[in-house]
């Protein structure tokens, strides 16, 4: 008995480390709104699959609540994003099923659906929970570095897999 388990031991552990989740940070920027943003995109690596992370967080103010929100999104949508957003013209509205993107005065609008704070916090007292969803605003020139970041890691993956 003591002879099979030690095996056993050693092949369990090298499973569960095979298993191992490597996070790659891609871009990271403010935005310069009123109510200022931190957001990141990052690339989450394991031995079945790649995904990405888009991960935003807001500054505390007297009228704001500080809100977090973490959202998956597939290469597919990364892709459809990274070009969507590159390509978008003033005056223009682009919506799909994950994202809603809106140009207006050399800046972009979005609006990323189905993302939910995750702060976990109270909007006012004897309230729900916040479920304020994720939306933020880009200039042009933070337009040009999310898009050339995003496609560069994008044609990495390309080039890897092939």
């Amino acid at each position: 008995m003591k002879k099979t388990l030690i095996p056993i031991l050693f092949l369990c552990s090298f499973v569960l480390s095979a298993q191992e989740t490597l996070t790659k940070d891609i871009i990271a920027f403010n935005t310069i709104e009123k109510n200022e943003k931190t957001i990141l995109f990052s690339k989450q690596t394991t031995s079945n699959s790649i995904n990405y992370v888009l991960s935003a967080e807001n500054k505390t103010s007297k009228d704001v609540n500080k809100c977090k929100w973490v959202s998956l999104l597939t290469k597919k949508e990364l892709e459809s994003f990274a070009v969507t957003l590159e390509k978008i013209k003033q005056g223009e509205t682009i919506e799909t099923n994950f994202v809603t993107l809106k140009a207006k005065n050399n800046r972009v609008y979005i609006h990323f659906n189905n993302t939910k704070c995750t702060s976990e916090h109270k909007t006012h007292y004897f309230q729900k929970s916040c479920k304020r969803e994720l939306s933020f605003i880009v200039q042009q020139s933070q337009i040009v570095e999310l898009t050339k970041a995003l496609t560069k890691d994008i044609e990495q993956d390309i080039l890897v897999n092939h």
